[in-house]
């Protein structure tokens, strides 16, 4: 339910939009009129907060989520300290049509994935706020065409050839790179607290893995790997210097999975049941989370 304030916000970006001089095209096909001078600009996530950062930081309204503690000395002082709106896609989306148009952007874009649900969420917050919102192909070989088409909707066109040129050289670093290489190395990309969650291979999510010379490991390579892992460790405990690194909760969601319950084993041990033992430092190490 909209507030009378938000209303009023909400009217003056309607007539704010019907006078931009512009019309530009995102990367799903929508036109949209943006102002002929982008000022205030707000980004939809993550992605997008530093692909605006490296391009235009003095455009910024705030952050999708503030700089942490060990971040800031690293931005400038002018951006670190714009406040936290929120994000308004992926997932824990946080910010509100309230929030949006307390912030006044001129323009909201998203830097990423343009499927159809990305391209709803965008024309439904423009038809909520008035305010124009641009989706651009964050995919890694769109890098540097988008960041070109970026730099001429937010008028820092200069800047935006600088940093393509940049990415387009890394991309012909890494290609003579790879070319020597053998055999692509296997990865598994581990999401969620308990690392048991993957992307798909080919997907926004995994494709630095693929660019750098890795090879992405499904969910059901994955599963052909819990089932070796039942087959080879079900029969006795596992000794401190094989699964330190697996961790309680991997261990604990292992077990589940594989059907195996507390398995006695030599002088009172539990087999996939144990906890993760200590490392030299007296703790206990567990699965950082990576998501």
């Amino acid at each position: 339910m909209i507030g009378r304030h938000a209303l009023v916000l909400m009217i003056m970006g309607l007539l704010s939009t019907a006078a931009a001089g512009r019309e530009v095209g995102d990367a799903t096909g929508r036109r949209i009129q943006v102002p002929d001078r982008v000022e205030r600009v707000m980004a939809a996530g993550p992605t997008a907060a530093v692909a605006l950062y490296v391009l235009a930081p003095d455009l910024m309204v705030g952050w999708p989520s503030a700089p942490r503690l060990n971040e800031r000395e690293f931005i400038r002082p002018g951006a670190r300290d714009l406040p936290e709106l929120g994000r308004l896609t992926g997932r824990g989306d946080t910010a509100n049509v309230e929030v949006v148009l307390k912030a006044r952007p001129d323009l909201i874009f998203d830097f990423g994935s343009v499927t159809p649900t990305f391209a709803s969420l965008a024309a439904r917050v423009q038809e909520q706020t008035g305010i124009p919102y641009l989706l651009i192909d964050g995919h890694l070989d769109h890098t540097a065409a988008s960041l070109r088409e970026l730099g001429r909707v937010l008028g820092v066109s200069a800047r935006a050839e600088a940093v393509a040129r940049y990415v387009e050289d890394t991309e012909r670093l890494i290609d003579e790179r790879l070319k020597d290489v053998p055999s692509r190395r296997r990865v598994y990309l581990a999401r969620e607290p308990n690392g048991l969650e993957t992307g798909l291979a080919g997907s926004i999510n995994t494709e630095i893995i693929e660019r750098a010379g890795g090879n992405q490991r499904g969910r059901a390579r994955v599963r052909a790997w819990w089932h070796r892992q039942c087959v080879d460790r079900a029969g006795a405990g596992l000794g401190a210097g094989h699964d330190h690194h697996l961790g309680r909760e991997f261990l604990r969601e292992l077990r589940r999975r594989c059907g195996l319950g507390r398995r006695p084993g030599r002088q009172g041990e539990a087999g996939l049941s144990r906890a993760a033992p200590a490392v030299s430092d007296g703790s206990t190490r567990r699965p950082r989370s990576t998501a």
